[in-house]
């Protein structure tokens, strides 16, 4: 995606709020598992060096950032993938509830936009 290989959903997902800021970009790229990724994004909100993620617009669009990671994801390059998802059709899909923050998950409090 953009010219950039991604190790997971997650690290595109992380790498997306930091287009500004090549040393964030290239710190979350470079974490070894989606977790990592994750986490690594936290720790950039203590660097100085690293300009702040502006939040009302990383609001506005996460939503089209998940859906273009989800496409290539699940897109004519990993058929596999691509297969099993399809095999979920009908069924009711989401995050696992006290893993990620509400607005992805399907709990109690969810709103599952996943």
């Amino acid at each position: 995606m953009e010219d950039v290989s991604y190790s997971t959903i997650e690290h595109y997902f992380q790498c997306a709020k930091y287009q500004d800021s090549a040393k964030a970009f290239a710190y979350i790229l470079g974490q070894s598992t989606a977790l990592n990724a994750k986490r690594a994004n936290g720790q950039m909100r203590y660097d100085k060096s690293v300009p702040d993620v502006n939040i009302p617009k990383w609001n506005r669009d996460r939503l089209e950032y998940m859906r273009k990671g989800l496409a290539a994801k699940f897109g004519p390059q990993n058929p596999d993938l691509r297969t099993a998802l399809l095999a979920t059709r009908g069924k009711k899909l989401s995050e696992v509830p006290g893993r990620g923050e509400d607005f992805w998950c399907g709990g109690p409090k969810g709103t599952n936009m996943l």
